[in-house]
């Protein structure tokens, strides 16, 4: 796009029209699993929600797919109506990727305590987030109702019930948590995840797997907070004339690196639906999981990352 919010040229997406459809087969076969799975039947979700916490994993990964795809979906707008500035779309690859990721990591071990341990980490985390915005908001009673929000009379919980339920099962699955004290007030949460030192894991065998999904991340992260050196990675630009110590640039998207970016981001919601259907089915099941095609969305990679920086 030109300075003018104006389409300044066409937008190479290759094959992504053809492996975003495959995203979504993958959707209906991993719905389709759910939509026929028996409690009765061994599978990861029988077998896990028969024991302590077992459910949370699953609620959860159900909301980042949603997520996931709803990026997705308005970045295919976007793309359609609007057409592709230089920052706009890396910003809903971003959620889309990072969603997808956590419903992957969430399901991808083969032990239900280790499913279970991550499905009360995140809910745990999660809540604390919350807790830590009705302090702040709760905290600010006058700017609120100035604002004609919130309750006057609403009160700081002093702990949270929540709490004692997660402590229980994380003891229950064997999570590991920080307990501090600050006078006679108690504090429990669980680690924070590091989504770039997990993302290694979920590919320990495929070094250009990692490392593709892990650039991508840091790309996308960096772009979503402005960092100059991250968009530059990913524009081609003109120079529009200089100034005392730097110059005015002009960047339109670059194609090659919005291609893999894309194609990363799909491989992530196409791994996470095929597992999360995957969880629904018994050890045996005969239905397609189509690993090999999923495999294939990285055959690309040598030869597009030579092509077009």
């Amino acid at each position: 796009m030109n300075g003018d919010g104006k389409p300044s040229g066409q937008l190479d997406l290759r094959d992504l029209p053809r492996r975003w459809r495959h995203c979504e087969q993958l959707r209906t076969f991993a719905q389709d699993s759910v939509a026929r799975w028996d409690r009765r039947i061994a599978c990861p979700r029988s077998v896990d929600e028969r024991l302590v916490a077992g459910h949370r994993a699953y609620a959860a990964a159900e909301r980042y797919l949603t997520t996931s795809d709803e990026n997705h979906d308005a970045l295919a707008s976007l793309l359609a109506h609007h057409g592709a500035s230089a920052t706009a779309p890396w910003n809903l690859l971003r959620p889309s990727f990072e969603a997808a990721f956590y419903a992957l990591w969430l399901l991808s071990p083969s032990d239900s305590q280790q499913r279970r341990q991550r499905g009360v980490r995140l809910e745990w985390l999660d809540d604390i987030e919350t807790e830590k915005f009705h302090r702040v908001a709760l905290g600010n009673r006058e700017v609120l109702q100035q604002l004609g929000l919130g309750d006057a009379a609403a009160k700081i919980p002093p702990y949270r019930e929540n709490t004692d339920t997660y402590v229980r099962e994380a003891n229950a699955t064997g999570l590991a948590f920080q307990t501090t004290r600050h006078r006679r007030q108690v504090n429990h949460r669980p680690a924070r995840v590091n989504v770039e030192n997990e993302l290694g894991g979920l590919f320990p065998e495929e070094g250009l797997m990692s490392l593709a999904h892990t650039t991508t991340w840091k790309t996308l992260s960096g772009i979503q907070h402005a960092e100059a050196g991250a968009l530059l990675r990913v524009t081609d630009r003109s120079s529009l004339g200089g100034y005392p110590g730097g110059q005015r640039l002009h960047l339109t998207i670059n194609d090659g690196a919005f291609y893999l970016a894309c194609l990363v981001t799909a491989s992530m919601r196409a791994f996470a639906w095929s597992r999360f259907g995957e969880c629904h089915r018994p050890a045996r099941s005969n239905e397609p999981v189509d690993l090999r095609a999923m495999r294939d969305m990285f055959t690309r990679y040598p030869a597009a990352s030579s092509q077009d920086h």
